[in-house]
């Protein structure tokens, strides 16, 4: 999620991921065929198959998907947050009301809708952008790009 993106330095720009608490490796030699169960993560970037406990190491460019669609969002969400006080809400998809199976089924199929992406600043500006968040946002995970092809994508060259 955004919160745990820090800026390391300026000049370069180099960021830094933190909080990676209960992050699960991915053996590079079994990547493709490694599969885990642990539903670990935010809600608002969990990407489909970790909700259904069945993920690959493509459920990190979803995340990162969400994360760029916070990046370009034009109009965030706005929810209570734990004290009453409203929280600004960036991600594509509007957090489910519980944790209980319908509001979890009721996210997933939002999640399969796919994202507004009318709501992004990339449609006129970087239809590139637009592009690659979609693709991250592919609901099926064999569609989704891998992380070698999202940082082929002629967006980040830009």
């Amino acid at each position: 999620k955004l919160e745990n993106v820090m800026l390391g330095s300026m000049d370069p720009p180099e960021a830094i991921i933190i909080d990676v608490g209960l992050a699960e490796l991915f053996p590079p030699h079994k990547a493709d065929s490694h599969r885990s169960s642990a539903p670990t993560g935010s809600i608002p970037t969990m990407a489909p198959e970790v909700l259904m406990q069945n993920s690959s190491y493509k459920c990190d460019v979803w995340s990162l998907g969400c994360c760029l669609f916070g990046l370009f969002c034009r109009i965030p969400l706005w929810f209570p947050g734990k004290d009453g006080t409203p929280e600004v809400y960036p991600y594509p998809f509007a957090p489910p009301k519980s944790d209980a199976r319908p509001d979890l089924e009721d996210y997933l199929r939002r999640q399969k809708v796919g994202p507004d992406l009318a709501n992004t600043r990339c449609s006129g500006q970087a239809p590139s952008a637009r592009d690659l968040i979609s693709k991250m946002l592919s609901f099926s995970e064999q569609a989704r790009p891998s992380m070698q092809r999202v940082l082929a994508h002629q967006w980040p060259k830009l």
